[in-house]
């Protein structure tokens, strides 16, 4: 009824679109805890890879394309890029502060 997993999505989103697609069919997601499911999440990219952002938001903008109007998923995918670049500029200042400023303070304060 409400179709497998998307493989239009390549690492990431998979699961929220099927999630989405169950609730609009009329069914309800559930929390059970008394169940365990590791789920090795980010093993394929690290989650400060710049690979990561790139490829989790693009899986946000299929996601905004499937669900949603024209009009709609042209403002979200708008606000993906930002937030796309926004990330990207944070995980290479992040980098380039632990390469450049992290060695030094280690032989100001040794």
């Amino acid at each position: 009824e409400v179709g497998l997993l998307d493989e239009d999505f390549f690492m990431y989103g998979e699961d929220i679109d099927l999630s989405y697609r169950l609730i609009k069919a009329g069914y309800e997601n559930f929390y059970y805890p008394e169940t365990t499911i590791i789920h090795y999440k980010g093993q394929s990219t690290k989650k400060s890879s710049l690979n990561y952002v790139v490829q989790f938001y693009k899986a946000m903008i299929i996601f905004a394309k499937k669900h949603f109007s024209n009009k709609n998923a042209t403002i979200l995918n708008s606000l993906i890029h930002v937030a796309i670049y926004f990330r990207a500029a944070l995980t290479l200042l992040k980098r380039f502060f632990k390469q450049s400023f992290l060695p030094v303070s280690d032989a100001f304060f040794i």
